[in-house]
Protein backbone atom coordinates (compact mmCIF):
# COMPACT_ATOMS: atom_id res chain seq x y z
CA UNK A 1 0.00 0.00 0.00
CA UNK A 2 1.86 3.57 -1.19
CA UNK A 3 2.39 5.73 1.53
CA UNK A 4 0.26 8.52 1.97
CA UNK A 5 2.16 11.70 2.66
CA UNK A 6 1.15 13.85 5.71
CA UNK A 7 0.19 17.65 5.12
CA UNK A 8 2.53 18.72 6.84
CA UNK A 9 5.18 16.98 4.27
CA UNK A 10 2.68 17.80 1.23
CA UNK A 11 3.57 21.72 2.41
CA UNK A 12 7.53 21.47 3.27
CA UNK A 13 7.36 19.64 -1.07
CA UNK A 14 5.32 22.97 -1.93
CA UNK A 15 7.99 24.99 0.03
CA UNK A 16 10.81 23.78 -1.86
CA UNK A 17 8.75 24.08 -5.62
CA UNK A 18 7.68 27.72 -4.45
CA UNK A 19 11.35 28.52 -4.27
CA UNK A 20 12.15 27.07 -7.27
CA UNK A 21 9.31 28.96 -9.02
CA UNK A 22 10.86 32.15 -7.53
CA UNK A 23 13.87 31.49 -9.45
CA UNK A 24 12.38 31.33 -12.10
CA UNK A 25 10.21 33.63 -11.82
CA UNK A 26 12.97 36.67 -11.46
CA UNK A 27 15.50 34.92 -14.14
CA UNK A 28 12.05 35.32 -16.57
CA UNK A 29 10.56 38.73 -15.42
CA UNK A 30 12.74 40.44 -17.99
CA UNK A 31 11.96 39.05 -20.87
CA UNK A 32 8.19 39.26 -19.64
CA UNK A 33 8.56 43.19 -19.34
CA UNK A 34 10.31 43.55 -22.58
CA UNK A 35 7.35 41.83 -24.27
CA UNK A 36 5.24 44.38 -22.70
CA UNK A 37 7.32 47.22 -23.60
CA UNK A 38 7.38 45.90 -27.53
CA UNK A 39 3.38 44.99 -27.30
CA UNK A 40 2.68 48.10 -25.68
CA UNK A 41 4.49 50.43 -28.58
CA UNK A 42 3.09 48.07 -31.59
CA UNK A 43 -0.56 48.52 -30.45
CA UNK A 44 -0.14 52.03 -29.41
CA UNK A 45 0.98 52.56 -33.09
CA UNK A 46 -1.47 50.31 -34.52
CA UNK A 47 -4.38 52.21 -32.84
CA UNK A 48 -3.15 55.59 -33.37
CA UNK A 49 -5.69 56.54 -35.93
CA UNK A 50 -8.37 55.48 -34.18
CA UNK A 51 -7.35 57.17 -31.28
CA UNK A 52 -6.77 60.64 -33.13
CA UNK A 53 -10.44 60.46 -34.60
CA UNK A 54 -12.31 59.51 -31.55
CA UNK A 55 -14.90 61.86 -29.98
CA UNK A 56 -14.45 63.25 -26.74
CA UNK A 57 -16.83 60.98 -24.48
CA UNK A 58 -14.59 57.78 -26.46
CA UNK A 59 -11.90 56.20 -24.58
CA UNK A 60 -9.61 53.57 -26.05
CA UNK A 61 -7.10 53.13 -23.36
CA UNK A 62 -4.05 50.36 -22.79
CA UNK A 63 -2.95 49.35 -19.63
CA UNK A 64 -0.01 45.90 -19.13
CA UNK A 65 1.34 44.56 -16.56
CA UNK A 66 3.35 41.43 -15.53
CA UNK A 67 1.95 39.06 -13.21
CA UNK A 68 3.03 38.95 -10.12
CA UNK A 69 4.82 36.22 -8.52
CA UNK A 70 2.10 35.25 -6.26
CA UNK A 71 -0.65 35.43 -8.24
CA UNK A 72 1.00 33.28 -11.36
CA UNK A 73 1.96 30.82 -8.36
CA UNK A 74 -1.71 30.71 -7.19
CA UNK A 75 -3.27 30.41 -10.69
CA UNK A 76 -0.33 27.80 -11.67
CA UNK A 77 -1.18 25.65 -8.65
CA UNK A 78 -5.17 26.11 -8.86
CA UNK A 79 -4.54 24.40 -12.70
CA UNK A 80 -2.89 21.16 -10.90
CA UNK A 81 -5.39 18.90 -10.24
CA UNK A 82 -6.05 18.24 -6.48
CA UNK A 83 -4.39 22.24 -6.63
CA UNK A 84 -0.38 20.30 -5.89
CA UNK A 85 2.67 21.42 -7.52
CA UNK A 86 5.97 19.60 -8.03
CA UNK A 87 9.06 19.91 -9.45
CA UNK A 88 7.87 19.65 -12.73
CA UNK A 89 5.47 23.09 -12.81
CA UNK A 90 6.77 25.85 -14.99
CA UNK A 91 5.30 29.10 -15.22
CA UNK A 92 5.52 28.79 -19.16
CA UNK A 93 2.22 26.86 -18.01
CA UNK A 94 0.87 30.15 -17.87
CA UNK A 95 -0.07 31.95 -21.48
CA UNK A 96 -0.91 35.54 -19.68
CA UNK A 97 2.53 36.16 -17.34
CA UNK A 98 2.36 39.19 -20.09
CA UNK A 99 -0.65 40.86 -20.70
CA UNK A 100 -2.52 43.73 -22.33
CA UNK A 101 -5.65 45.21 -21.99
CA UNK A 102 -7.56 48.13 -24.08
CA UNK A 103 -10.12 49.49 -22.35
CA UNK A 104 -12.88 50.93 -24.85
CA UNK A 105 -15.86 52.81 -24.94
CA UNK A 106 -18.54 52.56 -25.85
CA UNK A 107 -18.71 49.13 -27.47
CA UNK A 108 -19.29 49.88 -31.09
CA UNK A 109 -15.72 50.73 -30.53
CA UNK A 110 -14.69 47.31 -30.09
CA UNK A 111 -14.96 45.91 -33.69
CA UNK A 112 -12.55 48.78 -35.12
CA UNK A 113 -10.13 47.65 -31.96
CA UNK A 114 -10.43 43.94 -32.70
CA UNK A 115 -9.68 44.51 -36.13
CA UNK A 116 -6.38 46.28 -35.20
CA UNK A 117 -5.66 43.89 -33.06
CA UNK A 118 -5.79 40.92 -35.83
CA UNK A 119 -4.29 42.35 -38.57
CA UNK A 120 -1.28 43.38 -36.04
CA UNK A 121 -1.07 39.24 -34.91
CA UNK A 122 -2.53 37.75 -37.75
CA UNK A 123 -1.29 34.32 -36.36
CA UNK A 124 -3.82 34.53 -32.64
CA UNK A 125 -5.35 32.29 -31.03
CA UNK A 126 -8.89 33.51 -29.34
CA UNK A 127 -10.43 32.53 -25.78
CA UNK A 128 -12.94 35.14 -26.49
CA UNK A 129 -16.05 35.36 -23.85
CA UNK A 130 -18.67 34.94 -24.70
CA UNK A 131 -18.01 33.29 -28.28
CA UNK A 132 -19.45 35.02 -31.30
CA UNK A 133 -22.65 32.44 -32.21
CA UNK A 134 -23.08 33.58 -36.07
CA UNK A 135 -27.17 33.34 -35.31
CA UNK A 136 -26.44 36.32 -33.24
CA UNK A 137 -26.53 40.00 -34.75
CA UNK A 138 -23.27 41.19 -34.96
CA UNK A 139 -24.87 44.27 -32.92
CA UNK A 140 -26.72 42.35 -30.23
CA UNK A 141 -23.01 40.41 -29.68
CA UNK A 142 -20.68 43.83 -29.30
CA UNK A 143 -23.26 45.53 -27.33
CA UNK A 144 -23.09 42.24 -24.83
CA UNK A 145 -19.37 41.24 -25.05
CA UNK A 146 -17.36 41.06 -21.90
CA UNK A 147 -14.39 40.36 -23.29
CA UNK A 148 -12.46 39.20 -26.55
CA UNK A 149 -9.28 37.44 -25.56
CA UNK A 150 -5.73 36.70 -27.66
CA UNK A 151 -2.88 34.97 -27.41
CA UNK A 152 0.07 35.83 -29.57
CA UNK A 153 3.19 35.93 -29.93
CA UNK A 154 5.32 38.50 -31.00
CA UNK A 155 7.46 38.50 -34.84
CA UNK A 156 10.31 36.49 -34.90
CA UNK A 157 12.51 39.04 -35.43
CA UNK A 158 12.64 39.49 -31.70
CA UNK A 159 13.69 36.11 -31.17
CA UNK A 160 11.12 35.59 -28.01
CA UNK A 161 8.52 33.06 -28.22
CA UNK A 162 6.40 33.35 -25.33
CA UNK A 163 3.21 33.65 -25.71
CA UNK A 164 1.40 36.62 -24.43
CA UNK A 165 -2.56 38.00 -23.27
CA UNK A 166 -4.46 40.91 -25.21
CA UNK A 167 -7.57 41.42 -23.84
CA UNK A 168 -10.23 44.21 -25.54
CA UNK A 169 -12.94 45.13 -22.91
CA UNK A 170 -15.75 47.20 -22.37
CA UNK A 171 -14.39 50.14 -20.19
CA UNK A 172 -16.95 50.73 -17.75
CA UNK A 173 -17.85 46.65 -17.65
CA UNK A 174 -13.56 46.13 -16.59
CA UNK A 175 -14.12 48.94 -14.20
CA UNK A 176 -16.12 47.19 -12.36
CA UNK A 177 -14.66 43.82 -12.90
CA UNK A 178 -11.19 45.24 -11.23
CA UNK A 179 -13.15 46.65 -8.17
CA UNK A 180 -14.77 43.20 -7.68
CA UNK A 181 -11.57 41.29 -8.21
CA UNK A 182 -9.67 43.89 -5.57
CA UNK A 183 -13.07 43.31 -2.97
CA UNK A 184 -14.53 40.83 -3.20
CA UNK A 185 -11.87 37.85 -4.02
CA UNK A 186 -9.32 39.17 -2.00
CA UNK A 187 -10.15 38.08 1.63
CA UNK A 188 -6.73 38.83 3.45
CA UNK A 189 -7.47 42.39 3.20
CA UNK A 190 -9.25 44.12 6.01
CA UNK A 191 -11.83 45.63 3.83
CA UNK A 192 -15.22 47.03 6.00
CA UNK A 193 -18.41 45.37 5.47
CA UNK A 194 -19.89 48.16 3.79
CA UNK A 195 -17.84 48.41 0.68
CA UNK A 196 -18.59 44.63 0.25
CA UNK A 197 -22.45 44.83 0.47
CA UNK A 198 -22.37 47.63 -1.72
CA UNK A 199 -20.11 46.03 -4.06
CA UNK A 200 -22.13 42.81 -3.78
CA UNK A 201 -25.90 45.13 -4.30
CA UNK A 202 -26.75 44.58 -0.51
CA UNK A 203 -28.97 46.95 1.58
CA UNK A 204 -26.47 48.58 4.10
CA UNK A 205 -28.49 49.70 6.44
Amino acid sequence: MPHKKSKTHRLIDEGVVKSILLSEYHKNKPIYEKIISIASTEINSSILELVHKKENWERIEVVNRVKSFESAFNKLKKSKEGNIIDKSSSFIELKDMAALKLKVFPNYLIKKVQKKVEKLYPEYKTDHYPERDPAIKEKDYYDNIERLKYFVKLSSKYKITNTFEIQVVPYMLDSFYDLEHDIIYKPNQLIPKIIRSLMEGKNSS
